[in-house]
């Protein structure tokens, strides 16, 4: 079941003004700080796909399980497998977001075979704006 998706105003137009904390955190006592929408939706993206389900407190079901499939073989059925798993993820939690393509571990990414490449092409139509996220994940 898709969540109701509010319109908030961007808040972009403001420099000064952070609209949200960046991953990673930073690596002392502060935080990374995100001052554009496109930079906090990507970071938001990140957060969904990298966290496990059942790890968010009072969450349980926020995140991806893309983890849980990490060490499966390296196939086609795998490469759907994460490919479904992102897109309804993505459906459930950030349905703002329009997946246009996944590539799981395509040859032209894949130098190294313990290292689980993904790469999410993206749209956001509601600002107007398509990027993408790749993701490295060591499999060793």
């Amino acid at each position: 079941m898709a969540r109701e998706v509010k319109r908030i105003p961007r808040l972009d137009f403001e420099p000064d003004v952070a609209i949200g904390v960046g991953l990673p955190f930073g690596t002392t006592n502060n935080f990374n700080l995100n001052y554009e929408t496109k930079e906090q939706i990507k970071d938001n993206l990140r957060n969904l796909i990298l966290t496990i389900k059942g790890e968010r407190v009072f969450n349980p079901r926020f995140g991806c399980d893309v983890y849980k499939l990490v060490f499966d073989p390296n196939t086609i059925d795998l490469r759907q497998s994460i490919s479904t798993t992102i897109e309804n993820a993505v459906e459930e939690f950030l349905p703002y977001i329009t997946i246009e393509e996944i590539v799981v571990n395509d040859d032209n990414f894949n130098v190294d075979n313990n290292i689980l490449k993904i790469v999410i092409a993206y749209s956001v139509p509601q600002f107007k704006f398509e990027d993408y996220l790749q993701l490295e994940i060591d499999r060793g």
